[in-house]
């Protein structure tokens, strides 16, 4: 059957017994060498539904949970057995390990900033369209430049207070925008006893919430560090 696999860490620890695979069945250990793989058997490439992405995070929090930091590798990735799947890992070896031991002792904080939709700023009428359907449709794309544009600087100005404080016990940063619903994504590699004070610099930052309102940023973690990753796989 063809082999799922879901992160890479040079422990040799199995996963835990009562840990589900996406789409059922076992997560187990195969081993390459210095690497040893988190897999499973599966019918074929699975659905990229919300069930299973949450599959696949769980298995990778317990190997974070584990007590060494995983190289996590993106959803889906299916080899024809495990054959093949270790083959493509020794092609790769060299490369794991240095992103192993990079990220070694390390997990990633995320504190997730609500943005405001730039469409919403528009003058009224802005939003009405004229020309020839070519025109149209150049008008479109560049509408939705500028929103993500104007979303951008929206995240980076309200990150920089969370940026700013927790700046000594940052080893990496990564800023994503997701604009269905905008929020900015602010990813930080840390060392794991560094946790708890991340998350007071950063709350006390980000301040108390509004009563009644939806809270402005939300910190989450520690993960494993999927933004920090290299591609793994």
């Amino acid at each position: 059957m063809p082999t799922y696999l879901y992160c890479l860490t040079p422990d040799t620890a199995d996963p835990p017994d009562a840990l589900e695979a996406v789409g059922g069945g076992r997560v187990r250990a195969i081993s390459s060498g210095p690497i040893t793989a988190w897999v499973a058997e599966v019918p074929g490439r699975p659905p990229l539904a919300a069930e299973a992405l949450r599959h696949h995070d769980a298995v990778t929090s317990a190997a974070l949970a584990a007590g060494t930091t995983p190289l996590p590798v993106r959803f889906g990735e299916v080899f024809d057995d495990d054959a093949a799947c270790l083959a493509s890992i020794r092609a790769r070896e060299a490369e794991f390990l240095s992103q192993l031991a990079r990220i070694d002792g390390r997990v990633e904080m995320t504190v997730a900033i609500s943005l405001q939709a730039a469409a919403q700023h528009r003058a009224p009428g802005a939003e009405a369209e004229h020309g020839a359907p070519g025109r149209q449709y150049m008008e479109r794309l560049r509408a939705g430049r500028h929103d993500e544009q104007i979303l951008a600087q929206q995240g980076h100005v309200l990150s920089r207070p969370v940026v700013n404080a927790v700046r000594a016990v940052i080893l990496d940063e990564r800023a994503t925008l997701r604009q269905s619903p905008p929020v900015y994504l602010l990813s930080h590699l840390i060392a794991r006893q560094s946790v708890d004070e991340y998350r007071r610099l950063a709350t006390a930052a980000i301040g108390p919430a509004t009563t009644g309102a939806a809270p402005l940023a939300v910190i989450r973690g520690p993960s494993a560090p999927y933004s920090f990753a290299g591609g793994a796989t």
